[in-house]
């Protein structure tokens, strides 16, 4: 059997009886990927899907995808094309071509496995299988240490990965070289497509394939590629290993409030691991909660920053519009919507007065409830200024005879976290803090259910006339 279809089967990337979705440029490795898995279909029982991506790019690019579809049909297989216009997907999205390219390739490739999936194929038959090569991954892991980069750069291209939406991708070739690929190719006879651009050095890739690489084969170490590779084995092992060890600190430290619509890690869990968890930890929780823009080394060191700040309430503001910020033995992370939280939109303040052998205490809904006459001695005429909202600058509440606590300090001491502050309601009259509503993030039981009360006006045997102050939901 050929070595080359002993790799493929070695690799176990291509399991029996996958629905595999094929990448097809045209070029000498897809064109021997296609092939190969052709020959071993029968025996495999595989179902083959070839799709080419028209880029639009060069001149020639319809007499490829001809190319392409008439070599399908000879194997009995028929391809799907699709027209990309990826120069201008390249301006939209503000990349280069060759990464609009890339982009658009998989994007294709995942809408054709959502759809063999809706006509009932098991997303667990389901492979999306690229051409890379093993030289592909020697000039990944060489251009990923010249931009600098981490384990996982080192580790290269993963042999089968999941993509964002769980399709399996697999690389069957990556464990062949570019030059038995061209054997392949004129054994069996194929007649390839010629990329012109894999020859032009103004990408850096082909800097790297046409001048650096033989470069360090011949003044350096004649055996460089095979030892890319190797490194790369080797880091994507190490990789692996340190993922379970993330994963299960993360699933230690990590909690996700629903009602805040944030992800919160446990600081004190966080401070006791190794920095080289606790690098992993953050960039995992930053790609949890939804960006996708690249994390660097630099980024992750900012965010290690704020978690180990003096100040309790130290943050930074993140890619994709999120906001990294310590609320004491949190580290919370959320999206910053740019606008103050609204005073709820589904309750209202009722206000009423009565004799005091009337009053009674409302059931089930939060109240507050003052001596009249000794409000009205304080706040003449302002009684109906008495107002439900969110907390202002300068804002107190008195906690005891002549004694005052600005509610900033109140906040800070009580421990309530700083993304939480400009949710809590309270009842007041001008600055003074007649009533902090009850609310989760409150210090005690007593405070959660019923709320924090003003100690000036209280009801007393002398009180005369009660004011009622009574949170209704809003019809």
């Amino acid at each position: 059997m050929d070595r080359i279809v002993q790799s493929v089967i070695a690799s176990g990337t291509i399991p029996r009886g996958a629905v595999v979705i094929v990448g097809v440029s045209g070029g000498p490795d897809s064109l021997c990927l296609l092939h190969v898995l052709d020959s071993i279909r029968k025996e495999q029982e595989l179902t083959l899907f070839p799709v080419h991506v028209n880029h639009k790019l060069r001149e020639k690019a319809a007499e490829e995808q001809a190319h392409v579809e008439e070599f399908c049909k000879s194997l009995g297989l028929t391809c799907s094309s699709v027209e990309v216009d990826v120069r201008e997907m390249a301006s939209e999205i503000g990349v280069g071509e060759e990464e609009a390219g890339r982009v658009a390739r998989y994007h294709v490739f995942t809408q054709i496995a959502a759809q063999a999936e809706e006509q009932g194929v098991s997303r667990e038959r389901i492979r999306i299988a690229t051409a890379h090569n093993a030289d592909d991954q020697s000039e990944t892991v060489l251009q990923h240490v010249l931009r600098g980069t981490g384990l996982r750069g080192l580790a290269g291209i993963p042999q089968s990965r999941l993509d964002e939406s769980g399709f399996y991708i697999v690389r069957p070739l990556l464990g062949v070289t570019r030059a038995e690929i061209e054997a392949y190719i004129e054994a069996h006879a194929l007649v390839p497509n010629q990329d012109e651009s894999n020859q032009e050095l103004i990408y850096q890739r082909n800097r790297i394939r046409l001048e650096l690489l033989p470069l360090l084969e011949r003044e350096y170490n004649p055996n460089i590629r095979a030892g890319l590779r190797q490194l790369a084995g080797i880091a994507a092992l190490d990789d692996h290993y340190l993922e379970q060890v993330t994963s299960a600190v993360f699933n230690r430290a990590a909690d996700y409030d629903t009602a805040r619509d944030v992800l919160t890690l446990d600081t004190e869990v966080l401070a006791s691991q190794h920095p080289a968890i606790l690098r992993r930890v953050i960039a995992l929780t930053m790609r949890t909660i939804g960006i996708n823009s690249e994390i660097s080394y630099g980024l992750v060191h900012e965010v290690i920053a704020v978690l180990f700040s003096d100040r309790p309430s130290a943050q930074i503001k993140l890619p994709d519009n999120i906001i990294a910020e310590r609320e004491y033995r949190k580290l919370v992370f959320r999206t910053d919507t740019g606008v103050k939280r609204p005073v709820s939109p589904n309750c209202r303040l009722v206000t009423s007065v009565m004799p005091r052998g009337e009053f009674k205490e409302p059931e089930g809904r939060p109240y507050a409830a003052f001596d009249l006459g000794k409000l009205s001695k304080v706040y003449p005429g302002q009684i109906g200024q008495i107002t439900l909202r969110t907390r202002m600058e300068g804002d107190r509440i008195a906690i005891g005879k002549d004694r005052h606590q600005k509610i900033q300090d109140f906040l800070v001491d009580a421990k309530v976290p700083k993304g939480v502050r400009e949710e809590i309601l309270m009842v007041a009259v001008g600055s003074e803090v007649l009533w902090i509503l009850p609310h989760d993030a409150l210090p005690t039981a007593a405070q959660r259910e019923k709320g924090k009360y003003s100690q000036n006006y209280q009801i007393t045997d002398r009180t005369k006339q009660v004011i009622l102050l009574e949170i209704h939901e809003r019809l």
